[in-house]
């Protein structure tokens, strides 16, 4: 191949791989195949992994991208030449699924559950939970702050179980009172207090073959909590009036935005009730420790609001997206829905942007971005200061630094530096 040739192709490559960047609608990124850092990343790209911007240049491929076993997303390699280098090229685009053809929200989420919206390590984590506890009877305790979507777990564990033709009961327990527990959740014979016009089933023979949900479990009295206790030892027990014991079988599933042991330790809840209820817990992280799937959620909600208050709006801007990412998210889930809502309202052209998001957020979003680009300068040079401490010899300035000489790269691409 003649040199006019070889810049031709050198041309063409790039010009492909600036179309590639610009116009594809899954995540690419330039990879060098040495180290296996990534170089640079589209949109798109940057959405995939919820990293700021300026963090994703230098990240190792292999540790933020899952591998060819997981079915998270499909991943295509192929080799370029880009301004005289010999580069990598990932293509990374959700995995075809592999469930019943009414799972057409697994592309979206990624997972085995389409209520569930996420690709977060800690997401994937509570999903494998339930695959493995769904199709036993183990009563099942599922925490985690609120608004963070527990009882959509919770109708996961059923949906996905032996028990999913069967009936699900919640109950709130928050809102039933000492006199009205007990015929409530156990039902009650006709006359057998003031008021009882008729007979009534209470909500654990409602149940019966199939899953009752007991929200806000903390809540509930301590005599509530003994005659709950003897029917997930026994399950039996006997309606308001009534002297015949009923057997029920009743898959239990508590909720709990509290911390239980603390209230043991109160007096507040029963110690031997707890160990009942926690036989399989399940611990439903707050939002702020899974920003990977905030634009994900965000997009979800989009979907859901635009249809809702027939908008037009195509996608969410990666600006809006990194707002998104960058406020703490106090409510959770409940939320950052509220928040997209309002946005969708207030927007008027075909991408939600940042500006159409209540001040609130970017106001904080300026906030913590200054104090992000303080920390961030300071460690720029405290990179600088090691690289001339050790005259420029970069293995030496990572060890000053006590870092090993991947990291200091990584840290190099971070801040713009010049290898």
């Amino acid at each position: 191949m003649n040199t006019h040739t070889q810049v031709q192709c050198a041309k063409d490559s790039d010009r492909i791989l600036t179309l590639l960047f610009e116009h594809a609608d899954t995540a690419v990124f330039l990879i060098d195949p040495a180290s296996r850092s990534i170089l640079k990343a589209n949109q798109r790209g940057i959405a995939l992994l919820g990293t700021p911007i300026e963090e994703v240049v230098g990240m190792d491929i292999d540790s933020v991208l899952p591998g060819p076993g997981d079915r998270l997303v499909d991943l295509e390699c192929h080799q370029v030449n880009h301004e005289g280098r010999n580069l990598a090229v990932v293509i990374a685009q959700p995995a075809e699924p592999s469930q019943t053809p009414e799972d057409n929200d697994l592309v979206e989420s990624g997972l085995q559950f389409p209520s569930i919206v996420g690709q977060s390590p800690q997401i994937r984590k509570v999903c494998s939970l339930i695959s493995l506890v769904s199709k036993t009877d183990t009563t099942v305790l599922i925490q985690g702050e609120s608004g963070t979507g527990k009882e959509l777990i919770a109708q996961a564990v059923h949906f996905d179980s032996n028990r999913a033709q069967g009936p699900l009961v919640k109950v709130n327990c928050a809102a039933l009172t000492e006199t009205l527990l007990e015929s409530e959740l156990f039902g009650h014979r006709k006359g057998s207090f003031t008021g009882a016009m008729q007979d009534r089933k209470g909500r654990f023979k409602l149940a019966d073959g199939g899953t009752i949900i007991l929200d806000e479990i903390g809540s509930m009295s301590l005599a509530g909590q003994a005659k709950l206790l003897r029917v997930l030892q026994e399950r039996e027990f006997e309606p308001v009036g009534e002297s015949q014991t009923v057997k029920v079988n009743v898959r239990v599933i508590a909720i709990t935005n509290g911390d239980l042991i603390a209230a043991i330790h109160e007096g507040k809840f029963r110690e031997d009730l707890y160990y009942r209820l926690n036989a399989f817990p399940i611990y439903l992280p707050p939002l702020r420790e899974r920003k990977v799937d905030i634009p994900l959620l965000a997009r979800h909600f989009l979907k859901e609001c635009q249809a809702a208050l027939k908008k037009e709006i195509e996608d969410l801007d990666l600006a809006a997206a990194q707002m998104l990412m960058d406020y703490g998210w106090s409510g959770n889930i409940r939320e950052l829905k509220n928040a997209v809502e309002y946005a969708v309202i207030m927007e008027t052209g075909k991408t939600l942007r940042a500006s159409s998001f209540h001040d609130k957020l970017k106001d904080d979003s300026i906030r913590r971005r200054s104090l992000k680009d303080r920390v961030e300068s300071a460690e720029r040079q405290i990179i600088l200061e090691a690289l001339s401490g050790a005259n420029g010899i970069k293995s030496r300035a990572a060890r000053l630094l006590g870092i090993d000489r991947r990291n200091f790269s990584y840290f190099l691409h971070k801040h713009g530096i010049r290898e």
